[in-house]
């Protein structure tokens, strides 16, 4: 008849200790190496990106333009701007991050700005984004149109802070 295990049948023995710690620390490990590994060689769908997306990175890059050029002739302050410029950064690293989901994309570079912007045109541009941004959103789903449609809302507060 069988009954409930004794204290002896208990006891765990040193070498399944070892054993099952060993096999933690490894797999803790190979769980971390293939999230470097994974980073270093992104996987894509192999679907192309879509142009709002594209479109998207243009636009933050020109936005980051005209707000430096504005500063350097002197046309805003520094720090009226200075975390606007800080969002349109992180928006651009944001979008970057997106098209890595995607096959390989021709990104657009940097454009240079020679034209003055002043405030007000500042908040032009801010309020034209915005409602680019916002359609482009419309018209996708899924983790993109999220991060486009919080572009949008962030595009329109900068409007309005530069008002």
């Amino acid at each position: 008849m069988l009954g409930p295990p004794s204290a002896r049948d208990r006891r765990v023995s040193r070498r399944a200790v070892l054993v099952g710690t060993a096999a933690v620390v490894l797999g803790a490990g190979g769980g971390v190496a293939a999230g470097e590994l994974r980073r270093l060689h992104p996987h894509h769908s192999g679907i192309p990106a879509p142009a709002d997306l594209v479109a998207a990175l243009s636009a933050e890059w020109t936005l980051i333009a005209r707000v430096e050029y504005a500063v350097a002739r002197g046309s805003v302050a520094h720090g009226a701007v200075a975390a606007i410029r800080a969002d349109h950064g992180a928006h651009a690293d944001a979008l970057v991050a997106a098209l890595r989901d995607y096959a390989p994309a021709q990104v657009p570079t940097a454009p240079v700005q020679t034209a003055p912007a002043s405030r007000l045109q500042l908040r032009a541009a801010e309020s034209a984004a915005a409602t680019r941004a916002a359609a482009a959103a419309a018209r996708l789903d899924g983790r993109v149109a999220v991060l486009l449609a919080s572009i949008a809302a962030s595009e329109a507060s900068h409007a309005e802070v530069l008002a």
